[in-house]
């Protein structure tokens, strides 16, 4: 059970740019062949799965004790991190707190959190995470110390978003440096990356543009995200459609 889970995660975390947006729409579309949506759920299927789309997964095998490798694959290819991602997004936080950039007791508002959040984009976490911290409607206070628990425990990308905001994407990019990712690209926004894609003005995505960035640098890429991000907190009466 144990193998299994760590190679989903691993899995999960290695899905190329183009896997990363056909999830947007569903998940069935992330693989080439139907046959493989929601049949990953052992070390067998997953392994299977990387042996028929050797171009998109990594994987690496080692033993946690002497750091021997057993295997490696594809360990050096630039790939989305996808949700775990916000690994890079708590070790920015945890530096922040040591530091004394940030009190994790210290409160700010729901509102600016909830700013950022897309409803069905994230299975439901955003409003899970509020429920569990005891925060109903749109108002009154979090502590940080409650986003970022809602961020690791439920997965809330609106707490990541928040997080990228509150320290900016060039704190996130050195921890991510610092952690063992040299050549990551930069953090960018989830909603933003979610927004370039789809929004309730292109319901049914803009496939052309995503192919257009795929060709251009990666700054031009963080850029448009950024902008659909500034958007969605920026335009209240626009955000009220998504």
């Amino acid at each position: 059970m144990a193998v299994a889970l760590c190679l989903s995660v691993v899995f999960l975390a290695t899905l190329r740019w183009r896997s990363t947006i056909a999830l947007v729409d569903n998940v069935a579309a992330v693989f080439e062949e139907p046959e493989w949506a929601g049949n990953l759920g052992t070390a067998d299927r997953v392994l299977d799965y990387i042996a028929a789309n050797p171009d998109d997964a990594a994987l690496v095998v080692t033993t946690l004790d002497d750091g021997h490798d057993g295997l490696r694959h594809n360990d050096d290819a630039r790939m989305p991190l996808a949700s775990t991602m916000t690994i890079v997004h708590l070790a920015a936080w945890a530096q922040a707190v040591e530091s004394g950039r940030i009190d994790p007791s210290a409160e700010i508002a729901v509102e600016r959190w909830k700013a950022w959040h897309l409803p069905n984009t994230d299975g439901g976490s955003h409003d899970d995470a509020l429920e569990a911290l005891g925060i109903e409607g749109a108002t009154g206070a979090a502590t940080w110390d409650g986003v970022a628990r809602a961020m690791v425990r439920f997965g809330d990308h609106a707490a990541a978003d928040l997080i990228r905001e509150e320290l900016g994407g060039a704190r996130l990019d050195a921890a991510a440096r610092e952690g063992g990712l040299p050549s990551h690209d930069p953090i960018t926004s989830m909603a933003g990356v979610l927004l370039t894609y789809r929004d309730h003005d292109r319901p049914g995505g803009d496939s052309d543009l995503v192919e257009t960035l795929l060709g251009q640098p990666v700054a031009a890429r963080i850029a448009m995200s950024d902008r659909r991000a500034e958007q969605l907190v920026g335009d209240p009466v626009w955000a009220a459609e998504e």
